[in-house]
């Protein structure tokens, strides 16, 4: 691979909206890295190269660096770049805090959740928000994947996490009313693996219909399916979940020939 030039490095900036300071900070390169290879100070090494042309071209990776390291920059030009790599990622310019939070607080209370996991925990929470209470959770719209429903924002978020558990140190508070069901999808839905969740929502029309035609899961086909189960299983609280669940993991242990 060649080297990076000065004026790719000058597209990652204008691309992204980041100063050339921050850039350095959250890609781990040192504070006046950047600088310094746009002041024909030195050139980058091969492994630094490799990186720049990484997050030039993957707008992805380069958001699981800002992610990671947002503490590490000012509010103002994490601010800034995080909306630049969002209309580039076509990810919701608005952030939704409940989405984030709630998200948070299945990772602090649910055992070894991984990204995988949580996309389809978050799916479940806002399903039997319509279930129950006929209305979304959230203002974000789930995603159709290869691997199920997805919540874009978290899960470029979390990506650096891999398919490894996400740790957490935060200490989240969210409503009483909402933590209520999600308490419930943390108990019903929690126990199972990110692939057995990818089984259930596989098997549940919004994600069909939605990666066959390869769109947003939308909130009309969710509030639908939820009638659906609303009237099949009878689901009138919070605590007749279960009775779905039962069913659905009936069907999984059915499809790989276990009793």
């Amino acid at each position: 691979m060649s080297i990076i030039t000065n004026d790719e490095i000058k597209i990652i900036i204008d691309k992204y909206n980041i100063g050339k300071r921050p850039l350095s900070i959250i890609l781990g390169l040192g504070e006046v890295t950047v600088t310094r290879y746009l002041n024909n100070e030195y050139k980058p090494n091969a492994q630094n190269s490799e990186l720049l042309y990484s997050v030039l071209n993957d707008p992805g990776l380069y958001l699981e660096y800002l992610e990671k390291n947002k503490d590490k920059i000012s509010s103002i030009a994490y601010g800034k770049s995080k909306t630049a790599v969002s209309k580039i990622l076509n990810l919701s310019s608005e952030k939704d805090e409940l989405l984030e939070n709630v998200a948070e607080y299945i990772v602090e209370h649910n055992i070894e959740t991984t990204n995988l996991s949580l996309q389809k925990l978050l799916y479940y929470c806002q399903l039997f928000n319509y279930v129950i209470f006929d209305k979304p959770m959230f203002k974000s719209t789930c995603n159709a994947w290869e691997h199920g429903p997805v919540y874009e924002d978290v899960y470029y978020k979390y990506k650096v996490n891999g398919n490894n558990p996400i740790e957490t140190t935060n200490r989240i508070s969210i409503d009483p009313n909402i933590k209520k069901l999600v308490d419930a999808i943390i108990d019903n839905f929690g126990c199972f693996s990110g692939a057995v969740l990818c089984y259930f929502t596989h098997s549940e029309l919004p994600w069909k219909k939605s990666y066959d035609a390869a769109s947003n899961i939308n909130n009309e086909d969710l509030k639908s399916f939820a009638l659906k189960l609303k009237e099949e299983y009878q689901i009138n609280d919070i605590s007749d979940i279960e009775k779905y669940v039962k069913t659905s993991i009936a069907s999984f242990k059915m499809n790989r020939g276990e009793n």
